[in-house]
């Protein structure tokens, strides 16, 4: 068997998949970068250290700082039994390396102190600026995300290479480590550790070591250190492979910089030098937003419509006509856009509505009729019609559709419901008429229409702001009537309604901009019927979540206001999950979620994390949401008029985690090969 063949074997059986961040043939494991953007990162290919983007001194940390007046070669880590001082003239850049050099130097003598360091060497601390995650106001640092390192570190024992993040303010706590190489246990360059200091002592308590099987295993070929710091969790990764999760101990905001440097231990002996190699650093952001296709036009009018059979989104441009996005590969959120049917009027005049009975997309024309545009399977295309023809011009808008009796309602123009249904009894099938639902009904619909299959009723505000139903009644006489579904309940309907067949609930935004519910339940007299009241919820882990921040005050964490709404914009339930989605504070996507006998409120956060890394917060408030049946994607138009989506991933977990053991791959890999140098 040929080299390559038997390589190409062993790598297949070792599952190395190559990716983001890594040489190739390097292992990789499951982060995923699609969602993340880039917000800070040098590849150090410059002919020099940017001294934009780094500091070489360490203001609040150095022992030797407060007698040197910033003056070389002063700046030393104090207490942490190092034999180092550190020097610009310690840091180079090569064929696109960051090379950190320690080197054994004459004795020198610290100022104030008498401590005597015998070995030069390094340190760069980011500058950075954050104004990517408002309510962060700060001026260096950045506060949540993710940071990433790929370096090489020294192969002499006692040299202790690091990166860590600190406090721009340089207080101390906190710290986070995504990784340091310690001295006496680690002569064999297969030992890390990854800390989160919380405190004196601290630091054994919190660690994580990881400890590879093969010598030298971390010097003899470059890695990739990762850490996402999110309020709640922080989590270290090792070329894309999950080590281990640590609760955040930190509650304030405080900002950090990124610092690495190369330490040497005070046992080191001999006039050895060594250097710690760095490819680049790298903090990322989840993005704001994820369009379906940034290729697309900034088009969206309104008018979101979802057809879980065929997956596609249609939606009202702003020619008014009908366009949909479609998934054109595997690949998640990879969508293509077109008009749907560019032959067919320009004549969209209000929402979306489709039916999957039916194949068809019903909506108002300019013209105040109802039109369709139909799915033809025989003749795989699309096809446009008026629903009645030469029906009344009498189409104000609100639309809902009966599966179960093949109906469209409709708000008219005299603020009755009328409807047009599937008459199959005539000869040939076709789309008929049926006038006002109740004509001795009050004109009093003032809002969205929403329909219940269960219940056979159609649910609809009044224009004096409580709630009523007309329905179905099949027994004896069959016919259509209306009533207020609750008299006594209060008139504070301010919004959409939407209903959830799970829970026999009806939710709307109420006057006080929060979420109340009609729902039926036993009765005081031992019968059922309609009960009404405010939703109660448990708050979201962010205690920050509804307020609204200032920032030109001085301690920019304090809020100055707590937003009394909790509902922005549109309301809609998903069965599939259980949960009302809702746009709240800032422009971000909620859900309010049963469980364990209690609703609760949480952000819909990127990815489906856990914690409150990011949510949304691009939704525009007058935008529809659109769940698709699966309850994974919550479509959205964004405040710059383009389709978006908040999706659901379950998160990959490694097993085992590598820290219980790690197949060591460099011995049978190519070195990796991003440059020409011989230390990449």
């Amino acid at each position: 068997m040929n080299k390559l063949l038997l390589v190409a074997c062993l790598l297949l059986l070792l599952g190395v998949v190559p990716g983001y961040g890594q040489g190739p043939g390097l292992p990789t494991g499951h982060l995923d970068y699609a969602d993340w953007e880039v917000v800070f990162e040098d590849d150090f290919d410059g002919p020099r250290l940017d001294t934009a983007k780094w500091r070489t001194d360490l203001p609040f940390f150095s022992s030797c700082y407060a007698y040197s007046n910033h003056t070389s070669p002063t700046d030393t880590l104090p207490d942490n039994d190092t034999a180092e001082y550190y020097d610009t003239t310690a840091l180079a850049l090569e064929n696109g390396i960051l090379r950190i050099t320690a080197s054994r130097v004459p004795d020198y003598r610290c100022p104030g102190t008498n401590d005597i360091y015998t070995f030069k060497s390094g340190l760069i601390r980011s500058r950075f600026v954050d104004n990517t995650a408002p309510p962060v106001y700060n001026t260096r640092g950045f506060l949540y995300g993710m940071i990433e390192v790929r370096c090489r570190i020294p192969m002499a024992s006692c040299f202790t290479p690091a990166v860590w993040l600190a406090a721009s303010s340089g207080e101390w706590p906190p710290e986070i480590d995504l990784f340091e190489v310690e001295c006496g246990s680690n002569a064999n360059k297969n030992k890390v550790y990854s800390s989160v200091q919380d405190g004196p002592g601290s630091s054994r308590n919190a660690s994580e070591h990881y400890r590879a099987r093969q010598h030298n295993y971390f010097a003899l070929a470059y890695h990739t250190w990762t850490c996402i710091w999110s309020p709640t969790h922080i989590t270290f990764y090792l070329d894309g492979r999950e080590l281990h999760t640590r609760t955040n101990p930190y509650n304030n905001l405080v900002p950090m910089d990124v610092i690495a440097n190369l330490g040497v231990h005070s046992l080191k002996n001999g006039n050895s030098s060594d250097v710690f190699a760095i490819d680049y650093i790298r903090i990322l952001k989840p993005r704001t937003s994820v369009p379906l296709s940034a290729a697309a036009p900034a088009d969206v009018a309104g008018g979101l419509a979802w057809s879980e059979r065929r997956q596609h989104l249609f939606y009202r441009n702003t020619r008014n006509a009908v366009a949909y996005y479609y998934p054109d590969s595997t690949a998640l959120l990879h969508w293509a856009q077109a008009e749907l049917l560019p032959t067919a009027p320009a004549d969209v005049a209000g929402p979306l509505l489709w039916s999957e009975s039916r194949s068809c997309l019903f909506y108002k024309t300019t013209a105040g009729r109802l039109a369709t545009i139909r799915r033809d399977t025989a003749a795989a295309h699309w096809v446009y019609a008026e629903l009645v023809p030469g029906a009344p011009l009498d189409v104000a808008g609100s639309l809902a559709w009966s599966e179960q009796q093949q109906r469209l309602f409709y708000r008219d123009t005299t603020g009755r419901v009328a409807h047009v249904y599937w008459d199959t009894t005539a000869t040939a099938p076709r789309w008929v008429s049926g006038g006002r639902l109740v004509p001795a009904a009050p004109a009093d619909v003032a809002g969205e229409l929403t329909w219940s299959e269960s219940r056979s009723c159609l649910f609809y505000k009044t224009t004096a702001g409580r709630v009523a139903v007309l329905r179905w009644d099949a027994f004896e006489a069959p016919h259509w009537f209306q009533q207020q579904v609750l008299p006594a309940a209060p008139a504070d309907v301010a919004g959409e309604l939407t209903w959830s067949e799970q829970r026999q609930h009806l939710f709307y935004k109420n006057a006080g901009r929060s979420i109340s519910r009609l729902y039926w339940a036993p009765s005081a007299t031992g019968g059922t019927g309609w009960a009404q009241g405010e939703l109660p919820f448990t708050p979201p882990s962010d205690a920050n979540a509804f307020r609204v921040y200032n920032p030109d005050k001085s301690n920019p964490a304090e809020p100055v206001v707590t937003d009394p709404d909790l509902v922005k914009g549109a309301l809609h339930w998903s069965e599939a999950t259980g949960s009302l989605f809702f746009t709240g504070m800032k422009g971000k996507l909620y859900r309010m979620l049963w469980q364990g006998n209690q609703w609760h409120l949480q952000a819909v956060k990127w990815k489906g994390e856990t914690d409150e890394l990011h949510s949304y917060a691009n939704v525009a408030l007058t935008s529809e949401l659109c769940v698709s049946g699966a309850g994974k994607q919550v479509f959205y138009q964004s405040t710059d008029h383009r389709l978006e989506v908040a999706h659901w991933v379950d998160i990959a977990r490694l097993d085992p985690p590598l820290s219980a053991g790690y197949t060591p791959l460099e011995t049978v890999l190519a070195p990796p090969a991003r440059a020409a140098a011989t230390d990449r």
